[in-house]
């Protein structure tokens, strides 16, 4: 094979493969079952740094919670019923 010929055969390989990926670019898209929204949600909740992420931020606002009830006033209700019966 001389050398103009393979020029040639790898410059129709090379256009070959641009023709099929424009037209690949060029086809429409199926259409996606899932917006974007639940894409992004569904990346959150797979996402284990995001998730431990909320834990903690979950714990801290137990805590948070916790340390106000100690400046909270607090309520006791005690409740005795006794029954006496004469003869």
């Amino acid at each position: 094979m001389s050398s103009k010929t393979h020029v040639a055969a790898r410059l129709a390989q090379r256009s070959c493969a641009w023709a099929g990926l424009i037209g690949a670019l060029l086809l429409p898209l199926p259409s996606l079952s899932e917006t974007l929204q639940e894409v992004y949600d569904l990346a959150r909740q797979s996402d284990p740094r995001f998730r431990s992420a909320q834990a903690e931020a979950r714990a801290i606002g137990m805590a948070l919670d916790q340390a106000k009830a100690g400046f909270l006033p607090t309520v006791k209700l005690d409740l005795e019923r006794t029954k006496t019966r004469q003869r």
